[in-house]
């Protein structure tokens, strides 16, 4: 129900709600599932809803995101912010914050909408809250950047929040004092003492004009449901159909007795329409929910089948056919008393008996054996829950990592930014296998740049010295005068122009001595004494780029280069083995000699899926690692999904991230951010 004039009962509860002042105020609802608290907050939002005063009215499956905490605040602040937009025009043109993983810019938002109109009034209902990610309502650093700005907010005159919830949210919001100023609202089962015209005017009201409805058989049905709205509806149904095929226009005890039957039936109600009974109220740590739900369950199948033999259900043989079920004695006498005090169950004349008996039929007649059957399926359902826990990637090992890394370009990799890039992805599983691919990728900082630098520099040395190169020094020459050094790239503002500059200056050569590519001629003309010419590179991928860089080189230079004897080396600071002999094969087929030198060589095995590869040992791994991989290459790098000519490498370089490397590194698309963008 979500208009007054349909709604029926609760009036006080909707009278209470409506007295909006000057403070708006902030409340929470909570008690069993299945007795009309969202009814309650839908029929309040049509009534009190008007120019200035909004009801924003939305569930947790609206804005939660089960992976991230930081994307579930700003789905809640974003949709707060666009409803408030949306109820007046003038509030139009104010802008919606960045909440940067945090709901605390809603504040300002809002205060932003106070200044525009003081009389505004806005009351956010978060309805389900009790099932909202246990990171946003359980202590934590992350839950206070949620819990402060609802506290802040209710704070202030024009705002308010109602949370909805089941009977654990008492207990969630009581771990908190910012929750103290809340009214608390309990709404429960039709008392008979106190709301016995609301419960009858719940049957009687819907059909009044069409079925008259005897005391005999609203008495029944309270029996039946102990005034559970949800289950009395569920009859009422039934009954409403039984009457009009009987053509009968008055019910009495009888019709309800066989409307009450009709609604246990398998086909008309299932186990999920009692699953609060066992699913909810659960104190305990979120882990545990499904172990305690399941030992609920072990205590009701025990009544249960106590129940069917006709005999009272007392404490002792209740706990004698939980221990056969599988409880030990000190967890099934905690869940008796726990249904107790949460009215499931009774205690009368030393016997136990099911507060509704709707519900105590239907478990003896058909749900023992649904109970039974779906224990099966659950226990798969926990163990993947665990393997799932057990595999999430946990904020100490993105600690690690991080720290581990330099800047890339000029910036910090934080956290939050290794943290958002792998919730990318929903799935746990593939997020495991993402975050293993960049614990094994190789982040180059500066100072290993220069350190590489050096280490190319003692085997450039190396080579020159086995050619038996003679180096003539002049007089007061402090710096290294026979070498030229140049790149391969077609541009100068790429790496290879940037670590030639740094090759020259940490080895003592010459500045001068460094030179554009295709300026090779003039230097080796002007400088005298030259016997090598050293082109500096980053990555050695698949050798084409490489090749294609060096085929202008032999074309200009190739007669002046041998002429002079000079010695032509490609040091690069890591590469595959097998691209360096394609590049060796092409320059010695054209018959211009040259050695490449890689500092850090790379194989097969340095290739993230190939069946050597070091960091998927487990070919299943691989094989999901891989798919994951090429699902989101094609949407963002179609041309090559894992990085050019297929070489699945996981490097980066200070300031550059090659095309060679996995494209989720470092291609941007409309629904992928990479960690390091070139």
């Amino acid at each position: 129900m979500t208009n007054e004039a349909e709604f029926i009962g609760r009036e006080k509860i909707i009278q209470d709600l409506k007295k909006i002042r000057e403070k708006v105020g902030s409340s929470y609802i909570f008690g069993q599932r299945r007795v009309g608290k969202t009814s309650i907050v839908k029929t309040y939002q049509s009534i009190v809803q008007s120019n200035n005063t909004l009801v924003i009215y939305t569930e947790s499956g609206d804005w939660v995101n089960a992976v991230s905490p930081q994307k579930s605040m700003e789905n809640l602040g974003r949709k707060i912010c666009n409803n408030i937009k949306d109820h007046n025009q003038k509030f139009r043109h104010v802008e919606v914050p960045d909440f940067d993983g945090s709901l605390s810019h809603l504040t300002d938002f809002l205060d932003s909408i106070t200044k525009i109109d003081k009389n505004f009034k806005a009351i956010i209902i978060l309805d389900e809250f009790d099932r909202v990610s246990s990171d946003l309502i359980y202590q934590s650093e992350v839950a206070k950047s949620f819990v402060l700005p609802l506290r802040a907010i209710s704070n202030r005159d024009q705002y308010g929040f109602i949370l909805v919830g089941g009977e654990k949210l008492e207990y969630i919001l009581s771990e908190w004092q910012e929750f103290n100023k809340f009214k608390p609202i309990r709404v429960d089962s039709f008392n008979k003492k106190t709301e016995w015209n609301d419960f009858k005017n719940l049957i009687r009201y819907p059909v009044k004009g069409i079925l008259e409805i005897s005391d005999k058989a609203v008495d029944y049905i309270y029996d039946e449901t102990a005034g559970n709205p949800y289950f009395t509806k569920k009859i009422c149904a039934e009954l409403f159909t039984l009457m009009i095929t009987n053509r009968d226009n008055h019910v009495t005890e009888n019709e309800a007795k066989k409307a009450t039957e009709i609604a246990r039936e398998i086909n008309k109600i299932a186990a999920t329409d009692f699953s609060h009974f066992w699913k909810d109220g659960i104190k305990d740590e979120e882990e545990k929910e499904e172990e305690i739900s399941i030992n609920r369950r072990k205590v009701l199948l025990s009544i249960g089948l106590i129940l069917r033999k006709g005999i009272l259900a007392t404490k002792q043989q209740i706990i004698d056919v939980s221990i056969a079920n599988g409880l030990d004695e000190l967890r099934a006498e905690k869940t008796l008393d726990e249904f107790v005090q949460r009215k499931i169950l009774k205690i009368i004349n030393n016997a136990y008996e099911f507060v509704v008996k709707f519900f105590e039929d239907w478990l003896i007649d058909v749900g023992l054996d649904i109970i039974i059957t779906n224990f099966q399926e659950e226990q798969k359902i926990i163990l993947r829950r665990e393997y799932e826990e057990q595999i999430k990637v946990k904020q100490p090992e993105i600690n690690v990592l991080s720290h581990s890394w330099s800047q890339y370009k000029a910036k910090d990799i934080t956290n939050e930014h290794i943290r958002q890039w792998l919730e990318q992805l929903q799935d746990i599983e593939e997020q495991r296998l993402i975050f293993k691919i960049i614990q094994n990728t190789k982040v180059y900082n500066n100072g290993e740049i220069r350190e590489k630098m050096r280490d190319l520099f003692n085997e450039v040395s190396k080579i020159i010295g086995k050619a038996n190169k003679i180096r003539d020094i002049k007089i007061r020459q402090q710096k290294r005068g026979d070498i030229i050094v140049s790149y391969l790239d077609k541009s100068p503002v790429k790496s290879g122009a940037e670590y030639a500059k740094i090759f020259v200056e940490v080895n003592d050569i010459y500045k001068d001595n460094a030179a554009n590519p295709d300026r090779l001629d003039k230097k080796i003309n002007e400088i005298d004494n030259i016997n090598t010419i050293v082109f500096i590179d980053d990555l050695l991928g698949t050798g084409e780029s490489i090749i294609s860089n060096l085929r202008p080189i032999i074309e200009n230079y190739s007669e002046v280069i041998q002429e002079k004897e000079i010695i032509v080396i490609i040091g690069i600071i890591t590469g595959f083995q097998k691209a360096k002999y394609e590049v060796k094969k092409y320059a010695d087929d054209l018959g211009f000699p040259i050695e490449i030198v890689l500092i850090d060589p790379l194989n097969d095995s340095d290739k993230c899926f190939d069946e050597d590869s070091q960091i998927f040992t487990l070919p299943s791994e691989r094989k999901k690692s891989k798919q994951v991989c090429q699902r989101i290459g094609e949407t963002i790098c179609p041309q090559y999904p894992l990085g050019y000519g297929d070489c699945q490498a996981n490097v980066v370089f200070p300031n550059t991230c090659p095309d060679n490397t996995l494209p989720i590194l470092w291609c941007e698309g409309k629904a992928w951010r990479p960690l390091f963008k070139r």
